[in-house]
């Protein structure tokens, strides 16, 4: 845990362990394996009543969430946009510096895009009755030194990420 944060779950029996029980936020990052309709219908029912979640995916991993995002209108293209920084940034959000993003798919237009990547959105968020869910379609930044190392950090990003939990999360 770092300043609060559970950056991640595991949740081996996915029985034993409601989602009614979980804290108000939750980081899903990347996942390995397809998660089953009725953990998502649970999620997605645990979003309305209030819960957030902020969900860092590539196409593999927006796969395996395909029962999770698909019902909301979202999911992760296979067009490879790269690492650089990102063109455009909504709501006065710092620009972040992507590791390497892929473009979002929306079939929806309730969705409100965060930031964008040579015109294609790579973050959105959306509301989701009382909670929130934020997509971003870059796992790496997640999960490799986009924030900090040990000797050095990412001050765009950090800030980036920040005000992002701070206004939106």
């Amino acid at each position: 845990m770092r300043r609060g944060f559970l950056p991640f779950l595991t949740r081996e029996d996915e029985t034993q362990m409601p989602l009614k029980k979980l804290p108000k936020r939750l980081v899903i990052i990347e996942p390995l394996v397809p998660m089953s309709k009725r953990v998502a219908d649970e999620l997605l029912q645990w979003l309305r009543d209030g819960g957030k979640v902020l969900v860092f995916a590539s196409p593999t991993g927006g796969r395996n969430l395909e029962h999770l995002l698909k019902p909301l209108g979202l999911s992760v293209d296979q067009i490879p946009l790269g690492s650089g920084n990102a063109d455009k940034a909504a709501m006065q959000l710092p620009i972040p510096n992507l590791a390497d993003a892929w473009a979002l798919k929306l079939t929806s237009d309730k969705h409100q895009s965060l930031v964008s990547r040579y015109g294609f959105p790579v973050s959105v968020a959306i509301s989701v009755g009382k909670g929130k869910l934020i997509l971003f379609s870059d796992p790496k930044w997640a999960l490799n030194q986009s924030l900090e190392s040990f000797y050095r950090y990412n001050k765009a990003n950090v800030i980036f990420f920040k005000v992002l939990v701070q206004k939106l999360w």
